[in-house]
């Protein structure tokens, strides 16, 4: 998915030894002067900005800062000697980056935080304290808000529906499974055979243009989405996900964000003729070769499947039971008066049946 480039803007970090906060691009503490570790993750500030200043805009393009072999001391990108000590920074270790920071949200609220040195009242993005000039922590003042009970969590119940739901399908087919002998005689047999007639019908269909059959008549159009795709094209709306932002490794952040086009394309209603069930005939006797209903059809009509079926009606002391089947050399057993043992499951459904 491409990425675009919103804009840069200052993250902050703070710091391990006075954890007071400074801005991304400074190199040592505000407060106590200790130089940023190599392995101090920046972060959000309070108040997302994009900076306008195209210098330090210039200095945010450069990427990730080095690290002195020497001396640790952080230096810009693109520099060749450490500015603290002097060293050479070709053996020097670049900061990472490209790490998401998180979602850029330009009107965030700043929040309000405690001075730890005279609880005096300071904007979240300040770095001193307003009243005494202190250095201020991360920590902002609680303002707690607790959170009302809803009850249960909805999931827990679709949960536990889903394993009851679970528990009643197996006990169906451990019930379905279980079957037993019954003593039956076969009172009488038949076969029904059946033939659908099929006939040429107008039908209402939708789908979209380019795939419609050129004999249909259509009806209604209109633009919808067909798919998404990277590339920008007639008839396609640019669609952007949230920005947010991405770690340059030099104390500022690159804002992006992931965009796709939206390609529109016609979505029609129509008409046309297809083949579609009109009747469906039936036929039934006892003697065996079976025959078929009537194909007698008019000019916009044809045949469709032809069907047959054996059926097998058996007397016992339990009742009638009805064995269906489609095999003929079954029904020929199928005699008047002639005993049977039928295999019958929990819910009075024949699954076998053999002469005794």
């Amino acid at each position: 998915m491409p990425k675009e480039t919103l804009g840069y803007m200052k993250l902050e970090w703070t710091c391990p030894r006075c954890n007071s906060r400074n801005p991304g691009p400074q190199k040592t503490c505000l407060s106590c002067g200790a130089p940023q570790p190599e392995n101090v993750a920046f972060q959000l500030p309070e108040k997302a900005e994009l900076i306008a200043d195209e210098q330090e805009i210039a200095q945010a393009k450069k990427g990730a800062d080095i690290h002195c072999p020497y001396c640790g001391a952080r230096n810009p990108a693109d520099a060749e000697v450490c500015a603290q000590c002097g060293g050479d920074l070709q053996e020097g270790k670049q900061r990472e980056s490209g790490r998401v920071v998180g979602a850029f949200v330009p009107q965030a609220s700043a929040q309000m935080m405690l001075c730890p040195h005279c609880a005096a009242e300071n904007d979240s993005r300040s770095f001193n304290c307003v009243s005494c000039g202190a250095p201020l922590g991360g920590k902002i003042s609680p303002q707690v808000s607790v959170a009302k009970s809803k009850g249960p969590n909805p999931m827990i119940w679709i949960a536990t529906g889903l394993v009851i739901f679970l528990m009643l399908c197996v006990g169906v087919l451990l019930l379905a499974a279980r079957t037993k002998g019954i003593e039956a005689t076969l009172r009488e047999s038949y076969w029904q055979t059946s033939l659908v007639v099929e006939g040429l019908r107008a039908v209402e269909r939708a789908n979209w243009r380019n795939e419609i059959p050129t004999e249909a008549t259509l009806l209604n159009c209109e633009f919808r989405v067909h798919h998404t795709q990277e590339e920008a094209v007639p008839n396609a709306n640019k669609v952007c996900g949230t920005p947010y932002t991405l770690d340059s490794g030099g104390g500022y952040a690159e804002v992006v964000q992931d965009c796709v086009y939206e390609v529109l394309m016609e979505y029609c209603s129509y008409t046309t003729m297809e083949w579609q069930v009109v009747e469906t005939r039936t036929k039934q006797g006892k003697v065996l070769p079976v025959t078929y209903p009537s194909m007698e059809l008019a000019a916009d009509q044809r045949p469709g499947k032809q069907q047959v079926l054996y059926v097998c009606v058996f007397d016992s002391s339990q009742g009638e039971y009805r064995y269906p089947t489609s095999d003929e050399n079954f029904y020929r057993q199928c005699t008047p008066q002639s005993q049977w043992i039928l295999e019958v499951n929990a819910f009075g459904q024949v699954l076998a049946a053999k002469p005794k």
